[in-house]
């Protein structure tokens, strides 16, 4: 939700542009974001609110947008840095979140880091991408050299992210089960769990009812009887969620396994 309002402030912002002159302010160039301070609360509906918030906003984000493109890359080839922050994300963030994959590869090929600056919990582009389903977006971070092994400092992953989406449409469903074996082909860990709650990409994917990303998922040897700090499995998640057929699969899957390990 946030990066959802975080867009409306863009809209809003942008729209009302022509009334003021592009703030100009140096390159912010760091690692991590810092932290949006709560005193920056604000209505993204409210232009006057915005503008309060977002003072002192890189100019860079005045030119994002389905209709600025031409204003995007004349800025950057005039050397506008990219690779800076507003309210607490990279401008490279917020364009992922937007899902305009044209946007982003502007971005791209005007110098933005395709990993950093992350947020204040470690997280990227990618992530943001994967958390709201823009696989196309996803893509083409992943081939611009973003780490698919990325996570938040609650241990949150991009298979994790992946799988907590649920996209609609049968043909994205397959689009995601390919990018979550890319994933898992690159390293990233198919048992890897937040570190709070314990939730595991397994666990994700029953609790959507994702037939398709649960079979991917164990057949790349997703432990079923891996439990979360509660001593749920993915099993417990789905029967409660009144998946049916996902819980056949893994409670087939359970049948076959080994008994659990102590590491579990």
């Amino acid at each position: 939700m946030r990066a959802l309002a975080i867009l409306a402030s863009c809209a809003v912002l942008a729209a009302s542009a022509h009334a003021q002159d592009p703030v100009r302010i140096k390159p912010l160039q760091m690692a991590t974001c810092p932290e949006t301070p709560q005193s920056l609360a604000y209505d993204p509906s409210d232009p006057k609110s915005v503008r309060k918030a977002w003072k002192g906003a890189p100019r860079i984000v005045l030119a994002l947008g389905l209709t600025r493109h031409e204003q995007l890359k004349a800025l950057l080839a005039r050397g506008e840095n990219p690779n800076v922050c507003v309210l607490g994300a990279s401008v490279l963030t917020l364009s992922a979140a937007s899902g305009d994959i044209e946007e982003v590869e502007i971005l791209l090929d005007g110098g933005a880091d395709p990993d950093r600056p992350t947020d204040a919990l470690g997280g990227t582009p990618l992530l943001m991408a994967l958390d709201l389903g823009h696989w196309d977006v996803a893509r083409l971070l992943l081939a611009r050299g973003a780490n698919p092994k990325a996570m938040t400092t609650g241990h949150m992953t991009s298979l994790i992210k992946l799988s907590g989406s649920w996209p609609s449409a049968p043909a994205q469903r397959a689009e995601q089960v390919t990018l979550a074996a890319y994933l898992i082909d690159h390293g990233v860990g198919v048992d890897d769990q937040l570190s709070g709650p314990g939730t595991s990409a397994l666990m994700m994917a029953a609790i959507r009812g994702n037939e398709e990303l649960v079979q991917l998922l164990l057949q790349r040897g997703a432990d079923p009887r891996l439990e979360d700090r509660r001593g749920q499995t993915a099993l417990a998640f789905t029967a409660r969620k009144g998946h049916a057929a996902v819980a056949e699969v893994l409670a087939s899957a359970l049948a076959s396994a080994a008994p659990a390990s102590s590491e579990h």
